[in-house]
């Protein structure tokens, strides 16, 4: 098997719904306040550059998205983060909340979320916080969602993976996610497997979309315990026990350095299994 890299330096436009982008933010305040035509003028291309670079990242992902969905028996589109975990604390109650209840008593969940555009479908993974939300339990989940998506396409999965994922170093920018990547086309689960990140500033997408409408259920609606939560996710599945993934990367020699992978990934097998 052969590991082939490929760096795409490709940026998206910036959204209104999503956090202000470090680098757009701070080119605007140096075109604000210099005083020389010469060096505003290099600043004002330097933002036209980053923009061309935010869109054309975020044109390369809707390109992904698009191609799972007009092709799902060739490619497998998924998307995964993390919400928010103070909308899902329990109790939780539309309004004001109560001074009775003090929210160090609370119950902490966390909702992990996975869009498969394919299958049209949004999974949610709910964990008490009982495991370290670092790259183990990402690597569980997406066990768990590709087990459930071969389920819906009769035991099979597609021969092309393209994974979208936040900028988190714990969780899913490090060496054990690119090696779980690698071990799948080990294992000729999957022929190749594109694993993408947007830019710092750049990340909000259909996931977070999901979110929203969560959160605006439980705007109006109480939830005062975990079956009651459960009710308002879609696709909900309790993370209950995980595996040791890491341990298991270890032993197939999977673990190496990748470098400074920015945005894309690519592993490819050079002999694709046969389906």
């Amino acid at each position: 098997m052969t590991l082939n890299k490929e760096i795409y330096s490709r940026d998206t436009e910036l959204r209104s719904t999503e956090a202000e982008c470090a680098v757009r933010t701070s080119l605007e305040r140096q075109i604000e306040t210099t005083q020389y035509p010469v060096i505003k003028e290099k600043l004002r291309a330097e933002r036209r550059e980053h923009n061309s670079r935010q869109t054309l990242e975020r044109k390369y992902y809707y390109t992904k998205k698009n191609a799972a969905k007009t092709s799902p028996s060739q490619y497998l589109s998924l998307i995964i983060d993390g919400m928010d975990q103070s909308k899902t604390n329990l109790p939780h109650f539309v309004g004001r909340m109560a001074k009775a209840v003090n929210k160090v008593d609370q119950l902490t969940t966390h909702v992990t979320g996975v869009l498969a555009h394919g299958q049209n479908k949004c999974f949610t993974f709910l964990d008490r916080n009982q495991f370290a939300h670092d790259s183990n339990l990402t690597m569980n989940i997406l066990m768990l969602i590709l087990y459930q998506i071969s389920k819906l396409m009769g035991n099979k999965l597609p021969p092309i993976l393209y994974l979208q994922a936040d900028n988190c170093w714990r969780e899913n920018k490090n060496r054990y996610v690119l090696g779980f990547c690698e071990l799948l086309v080990h294992q000729r689960i999957f022929n190749e497997v594109h694993l993408s990140f947007l830019p710092v500033g750049h990340t909000h997408e259909d996931v977070d979309a999901a979110f929203s409408r969560i959160a605006e259920t439980l705007r109006r609606n109480d939830a005062e315990t975990m079956p009651r939560l459960k009710e308002m996710l879609p696709n909900v599945k309790d993370v209950e026990a995980i595996y040791d993934i890491r341990d298991v990367i270890y032993q197939f020699g999977m673990v190496k350095t990748f470098g400074k992978v920015t945005y894309v990934l690519r592993v490819i097998c050079p002999q694709p299994a046969v389906p």
